[in-house]
């Protein structure tokens, strides 16, 4: 093992080479922050203030490193509820609310509360229930009228996402127009309840990140859907980039290295979906929920209903209870390896070495303090969560919803069947995070309290804590 100090300094050397020495890297910082002190005036005089991003803003410069800029109207605010109105001047400043309910996660509307002085805004205002939004579709086809107006290479600009987008000598720059939040937006703040258990970033960082607020660019969720014309999507590429500063060179190179990522997961589908073919019946849970991370929702839907269909067969058995009947007519016959894919459930094993899923990382974190570092799922519960969380994911509310009541009267009504006694603090914490994600605060509460009157065998009671004071900071903002 002598040779690994060797190699990893060859391996650093050569990542040095590749994205930059640390010195190359700090000087390209911070000719970019005195670009940006010094043109940042002139930008406001001429109408908008501007944010570079992007890996090249960072110091890095790849191959495939493009020039990323963010523009925005400075007297255009937007604020996350109706309380921080008051921190305005009025009409100096043009006020326009982010509304994030019923919408996917990630995702606002945004409602124009006071006029705007801009043509390029009231150009793009729609109305709806009365009141007046502007449409994510209509400002970005404003704002690539507007830069090819300007002539020169800025002339052939083409729509590329929520960006217009210009090449110019083999090197493609993205100009998003985009509104500016400096506030913190409410969906977000899970977010800050995992840093705080993590101890990660340091809290000078974090509280930098809050201050910074968040930029709405104009991309909806399903940009071929006219109905979801409203929608624009949070950025926190200014939160990324004072991340990003906070890391040594060393923890950077070692997060580039692994551009291998594309291809260690394409071979972990590949190795859960044999194992879903040839493990208990349960086992495709693993592959769904990978589905889920990689954003490929409708794959992880499809691995849900094949587990739905097997998990409602007649003679499957969990902990033991089975039809005996059903079960021996069935499987007649049959080799035991076959009757463990067709007829075994399992529990969904969460090791604190492994992150399946984000919703349930504080989770894993404390259990990992406190207890044994594995979280024990009953599948029907996890069954249940992944579809609320998929189907929201989609913006499919119905469903969403149903799976949300199905997941609510499994916990009210179960005797001990699908969800052993040890395990119903986790469940109902499951249900508490889900029904905080699709905007059910008060339901999130009680369910939470369920969660810390059961028996605490994953030890999550600090983390339960720590989500009932979210919420409650969460509804007191929003009563003030």
């Amino acid at each position: 093992m002598h040779h690994i100090p060797r190699l990893s300094e060859a391996v650093y050397v050569g990542m040095c080479r590749y994205v930059g020495s640390p010195t190359e890297v700090r000087i390209r910082r911070e000719v970019t922050d005195i670009d940006e002190v010094v043109c940042r005036p002139v930008m406001i005089m001429k109408v908008f203030d501007r944010m570079k991003s992007g890996s090249r803003r960072e110091g890095f410069r790849f191959k495939t490193s493009d020039m990323d800029f963010m523009f925005w109207l400075p007297d255009h605010k937007v604020i996350c509820d109706l309380s921080q109105i008051s921190l305005y001047r009025i009409p100096q400043h043009t006020m326009i609310l982010m509304e994030c309910e019923n919408l996917p996660l990630g995702f606002t509307r945004l409602k124009l509360m006071t006029p705007s002085p801009d043509q390029k805004v009231n150009s793009s205002l729609i109305a709806s229930n009365n009141e007046i939004y502007i449409s994510s579709f209509l400002y970005r086809a404003q704002m690539l009228e507007y830069q090819q107006a300007l002539g020169g290479i800025l002339g052939s600009s083409i729509q590329h996402g929520p960006c217009a987008t210009v090449n110019h000598d083999g090197y493609e720059a993205d100009y998003a127009y985009c509104f500016r939040s400096h506030h913190w937006p409410n969906v977000a703040l899970p977010w800050i309840q995992r840093c705080q258990i993590k101890n990660w970033p340091l809290d000078y960082v974090l509280s930098s990140i809050i201050k910074n607020g968040c930029h709405v660019v104009p991309i909806s969720s399903s940009p071929l859907n006219s109905e979801s014309g409203c929608e624009w999507r949070i950025s926190f590429s200014g939160a990324e980039q004072k991340l990003v500063s906070s890391m040594n060179h060393c923890q950077i190179t070692e997060e580039m290295s692994n551009k291998k990522r594309a291809y260690i997961c394409d071979k972990s589908l590949k190795m859960m979906n044999l194992a879903s073919k040839i493990g208990c019946a349960s086992e495709i849970f693993y592959l769904a929920m990978l589905y889920y991370k990689t954003c490929q929702y409708e794959q992880s839907l499809r691995c849900l209903q094949r587990a739905q269909d097997k998990m409602s067969k007649p003679y499957v058995t969990y902990y033991g209870q089975v039809n005996k009947e059903m079960y021996r007519r069935a499987m007649a016959g049959v080799s035991l390896s076959d009757r463990i894919r067709k007829c075994l459930i399992c529990d969904i094993l969460f090791d604190y070495q492994y992150i399946n899923i984000d919703e349930l990382v504080p989770e894993q974190e404390a259990n990992k303090a406190d207890r044994f570092g594995t979280l024990r799922i009953p599948p029907l519960v996890m069954l249940n969560m992944l579809f609320v969380l998929t189907h929201h994911r989609l913006g499919d509310t119905v469903r969403s919803q149903q799976s949300l009541q199905d997941l609510h009267t499994l916990l009210l009504y179960d005797d001990g069947t699908h969800v052993l006694e040890l395990f119903r603090d986790i469940s109902w914490q499951i249900l508490g995070i889900c029904q905080q994600t699709c905007g059910d605060y008060i339901g999130a509460l009680i369910s939470f309290q369920c969660s810390l009157q059961q028996t605490p065998w994953h030890a999550i009671q600090k983390v339960t804590m720590f989500r009932i004071q979210g919420i409650n900071d969460f509804l007191l903002q929003t009563l003030e």
